[in-house]
């Protein structure tokens, strides 16, 4: 009973999914999208469509694998050992370059706010300590993090629905013709090379099959958890 009281609930697990993508992608992603241009659009609808057929394949792995572990576990159940290790040794080295690269664009929007312009040596720095600040506020373990990504998750999703209420106050349709593609390339290129981008807003949807050992009753919360905070994503 101990146990199960410090497990997050499947809310809870759906937030912290929610929270991975929101801060990877949406936050990370106009300014680079902008220089593709509003066609971008088509990317974001093709990545939606993709993510969701991800996030439904995660969903019955958790349903019909009993290994735990997450995405080791489920390729444990396939492959064996090798597929665990290979699988998890892979994942580990696109979280710590994600995390680099999420860390990086947080002080790099800092620098903007408060109107400041960091050398080099002074980003890597500010990034380290970020790093640092970001896994002591995880040391107490997940039931603690759960809360706060609660938090966060609404400190990041409040202003971006405000933009995206009042923003039409100042929306000009020609503005936006004008910029569906300013680059001399075509339709098929510039959707592609966008793809690439809107993808990395869906990195972190594999992040409720991650805590499945932390979650209460794993094999219903990780669905749950993943397609619903992906179809959340999608929306915003």
């Amino acid at each position: 009973m101990k146990t199960n009281r410090r497990k997050m609930s499947w809310v809870q697990l759906t937030f912290i999914t929610a929270a991975n993508m929101l801060g990877a992608g949406i936050i990370m992603l106009p300014s680079q999208l902008a220089e593709v241009g509003t066609i971008s659009i088509f990317s974001w609808i093709i990545t939606s469509l993709g993510s969701l057929a991800l996030a439904m394949t995660f969903s019955r792995c958790g349903m019909f694998t009993t290994k735990a572990g997450g995405m080791g576990g489920y390729a444990e159940y396939g492959y064996g050992r090798i597929g665990h290790f290979m699988t998890n040794y892979a994942y580990s080295v696109s979280i710590v370059i994600a995390n680099v690269a999420i860390s990086i664009s947080a002080v790099g929007y800092g620098a903007g706010f408060l109107g400041m312009d960091f050398s080099p040596v002074q980003t890597c720095l500010y990034t380290i300590a970020l790093l640092w600040i970001a896994a002591s506020l995880n040391i107490k373990g997940s039931r603690y993090s759960s809360r706060l990504t609660t938090f966060t998750i609404w400190c990041s999703i409040l202003p971006i629905l405000t933009i995206s209420v009042i923003g039409w106050y100042w929306f000009n349709p020609t503005t936006w013709i004008e910029a569906w593609c300013p680059n001399p390339i075509s339709w098929s290129d510039a959707v592609g090379n966008s793809i690439a981008l809107t993808l990395w807003s869906f990195l972190g949807l594999e992040s409720a099959s991650v805590n499945a050992d932390a979650v209460e009753n794993p094999r219903t919360s990780v669905p749950k958890a993943t397609f619903l905070s992906t179809a959340f994503v999608a929306v915003i």
